[in-house]
């Protein structure tokens, strides 16, 4: 039986209706959780859907060697109005059964559209990107889009740590509410990780043409290459250059 199954179960037998040992501590569970949740919201919410470019300056030294041709496709507003298309599709995409208890302040649109954006730019008119600007620009779209991410899941870690804390003292109720928030948790990147699959691998598909190097993302968070774009790009052999 699966986390979300006990859960449930607990939850529809009554398990949770017995008095607390010391005081109302469901309620206090519950109005933590709220709190939590309204955190949730502002931190993952605020400047999600039109957030600014990044900064002069920040672009790393190795997009500014790239060699621009004289055929380079350009990123125009129309590409922009169909990446929007596409990520207004996916925040309308429904919740899988498996992921039921995740964070809606996450499902309900923002993660999967700024996913999906990041994606569709990673996916389309490809090979403007030996352009030096406009690999730039693509650069700074997805270290924005990681460090959002970072910051999410920073998030979810923290919001847990007080509930264990205070689960391991007093038992009861409040262990019970910190093993809800873990299932949520493990709902929530579980979601995040469908969309997130698809940004890394079209990450990885321009790195084996030779149209990005790991070495790109160097402006991530201004302390170097992001712990993702290692990963993703580890075992990555580009099989020559598009842009030659």
């Amino acid at each position: 039986m699966s986390g979300r199954d006990v859960v449930r179960q607990m939850r529809d037998s009554g398990a949770l209706s017995k008095p607390a040992r010391s005081g109302n501590v469901v309620d206090l569970i519950l109005g933590v959780l709220a709190t939590v949740a309204v955190g949730s919201c502002i931190y993952v919410g605020i400047g999600w859907f039109n957030a600014a470019p990044p900064p002069a300056g920040t672009t790393p030294p190795t997009v500014l060697a790239a060699v621009a041709r004289s055929d380079m496709p350009v990123w125009t507003a129309e590409d922009t109005a169909g990446c929007e298309r596409a990520a207004g599709a996916a925040a309308r995409e429904r919740v899988p059964d498996e992921f039921g208890l995740a964070n809606p302040a996450l499902t309900e649109g923002g993660y999967a559209r700024l996913a999906t954006l990041a994606a569709c730019r990673a996916t389309r008119k490809v090979e403007r990107l030996c352009d030096p600007q406009q690999r730039a620009e693509f650069v700074g779209v997805v270290n924005d889009y990681l460090s959002r991410r970072e910051l999410i899941i920073a998030g979810l870690n923290l919001e847990g740590a007080p509930m264990a804390i205070m689960g391991g003292i007093m038992g009861g109720e409040v262990a019970f509410g910190s093993s809800v928030h873990d299932v949520m948790k493990d709902d929530t990147i579980g979601y995040l990780d469908i969309y997130h699959h698809r940004v890394i691998a079209a990450l990885q598909a321009l790195a084996r043409r030779n149209l990005v190097t790991q070495s790109d993302f160097g402006a991530f968070f201004g302390m170097g290459v992001s712990e993702t774009i290692t990963e993703a790009f580890k075992d990555i052999t580009a099989d020559g250059s598009t842009c030659a």
